[in-house]
């Protein structure tokens, strides 16, 4: 695991030591503001519910833009053979680079902390549905890393990498939304496959383990996507 924190800081010390997470961070959380307080008046109460319902969108346009450059700018560059030489193994590369990435995410999940705290100060704020509702955000997040950091390690091509991860997240935010037009037993496994159905019960406060299963077991999957593209780099 020594490995796996030695990449991660080192990615970190990039993202921090450059612009691009400060511009991330801001951009985020400009527009989550701008649609958490729209969505906010629409409903007239205190609940972190319209910020809830926007991340998923939100996520599919900020998180290929952090994940494009896992792989795919060293794989340009030529340096991700260098990285291959050395005594690490591929499922650490993978961890210590998706690591960084999360650490990314919860800073700006952090940052939108301040919504429900302006929340709580001017209403009755429902305290364990808030957490609940970041816990879930939080687990699509990992899952929306994930699916990035795979497209980022088929390509060379960053902008490639943004547009195979977004079609990637795109199939799971979509896959619940026409379940009526399908047949009954198909659109059981159509729902099943889409976010919706798991971040809605999260975002009441329900807590279910299924949930929990589901975006945890897709993090996995695409995480381990991940590991056998690099390893099969190494035999090209």
């Amino acid at each position: 695991m020594r490995h796996v924190w030695v990449i991660a800081r080192k990615e970190i010390q990039t993202y921090f030591n450059s612009p691009v997470a400060y511009v991330f961070l801001s951009v985020f959380l400009l527009v989550a503001g701008w649609l958490f307080s729209s969505g906010l008046f629409l409903r007239g109460e205190a609940t972190i519910a319209p910020f809830i319902q926007v991340a998923p969108l939100l996520f599919l346009f900020f998180i290929p833009a952090v994940t494009m450059r896992l792989f795919s700018e060293e794989l340009g560059r030529g340096t991700f053979e260098i990285l291959a030489t050395l005594p690490v193994r591929d499922g650490e590369i993978v961890l210590g680079k998706f690591v960084s990435a999360t650490v990314l995410l919860l800073s700006a999940l952090a940052a939108t902390l301040v919504f429900p705290v302006s929340l709580s100060i001017a209403g009755d704020l429902d305290g364990g549905q808030t957490f609940a509702s970041y816990v879930g955000v939080f687990l699509l997040g990992l899952s929306y890393l994930a699916m990035g950091a795979f497209a980022s390690s088929v390509t060379k091509r960053e902008i490639l990498a943004f547009i195979v991860g977004f079609l990637f997240m795109m199939v799971f935010f979509l896959a619940g939304k026409f379940t009526q037009f399908l047949p009954e037993a198909a659109a059981r496994w159509v729902d099943f496959i889409g976010i919706d159905s798991h971040l809605d019960n999260i975002a009441r406060g329900v807590l279910d383990s299924r949930d929990l299963v589901y975006f945890l077991t897709l993090t996995a999957f695409f995480l381990h996507l991940t590991t056998y593209s690099l390893g099969s780099r190494r035999w090209r």
